[in-house]
């Protein structure tokens, strides 16, 4: 499996090598994986529909892909909730999408799950683990374990 912690949210300034990549993705579309991200509001885009939709049904919110990799990839949502002082200390395995009157998109699991992206990556390797721990977790908040205090680890920005 290769996954992509990235969001490749429009095209790059080189559509040659976007090509290039998009063919290797096509070669390998069961074991690439990419982040994406949930946007709430009342315009959405459904992953790996190809189309816009707008209206007042269940469209509030809808993971986001570029186009180029709707045929090619899977995906799994990056969206983490903030607590009140914006530290991060909480996530989700799946999104429940029919408490969130949502729409499915591709990866939508049981008709009801969207998959986090390190969930879609455990799902990858271990189903039968993935299974279980949505068993037991379903949509529950989770705490993370962080694997040390704050500025454990040297990070450097995209920018």
């Amino acid at each position: 499996m290769v996954a992509f912690d990235i969001m490749f949210a429009t095209p790059s300034d080189f559509p040659d090598a976007d090509m290039l990549f998009e063919k290797a993705l096509l070669a390998h579309p069961t074991s690439t994986l990419i982040g994406s991200k949930f946007d709430f509001g009342s315009t959405a885009r459904i992953s790996g529909s190809g189309t816009d939709q707008e209206g007042d049904g269940p469209l509030e919110a809808a993971s986001y892909t570029p186009p180029v990799f709707e045929e090619s990839a899977k995906f799994g949502f990056t969206n983490f909730p903030e607590d009140v002082d914006g530290q991060i200390r909480r996530a989700q395995m799946v999104l429940d999408i029919k408490s969130q009157d949502l729409l499915p998109t591709p990866m939508t699991l049981q008709d009801q799950y969207e998959p986090s992206f390190a969930f879609a990556m455990l799902q990858q390797l271990d189903p039968p683990k993935a299974d279980a721990l949505l068993k037991q977790y379903q949509d529950k908040h989770l705490w993370i374990n962080y694997a040390g205090p704050p500025q454990s680890y040297k990070t450097l920005s995209f920018y």
